[in-house]
């Protein structure tokens, strides 16, 4: 991560004001996130910083994970497994059949 700060440097020059304070309330969080949303001017600029913020997604817990699903509306999918059972019979193996080698025609 430091390598990709490093190489993007210029663009990633912050004020002071925008560092986020340590305990604080929820509602300090949700201000702080609408502001930081109302910076973004188009959707691939959300796109971008939403993908850069869900990178801890998967350390939540299931019930806040579960919260998150609903508000942006991702359903629940079922994987659908099928399994193939295939069988092999085997051919009996027969005698060879022997020539009629006495008929006279």
């Amino acid at each position: 991560m430091d390598l990709i700060l490093n190489d993007f440097e210029d663009h990633l020059t912050f004020n002071k004001d925008d560092d986020i304070e340590k305990n604080k309330d929820k509602n300090y969080y949700l201000a702080k996130g609408e502001y930081i949303l109302k910076q973004l001017e188009n959707k691939e600029h959300y796109f971008y910083f939403l993908s850069s913020v869900l990178k801890n997604f998967k350390n939540l817990s299931e019930d806040k994970k579960i919260f998150l699903k609903e508000t942006i509306s991702i359903q629940h999918q079922n994987k659908i497994i099928e399994k193939q059972k295939i069988i092999y019979k085997e051919k009996k193996i027969s005698k060879p059949k022997k020539l009629n080698v006495y008929d006279d025609y």
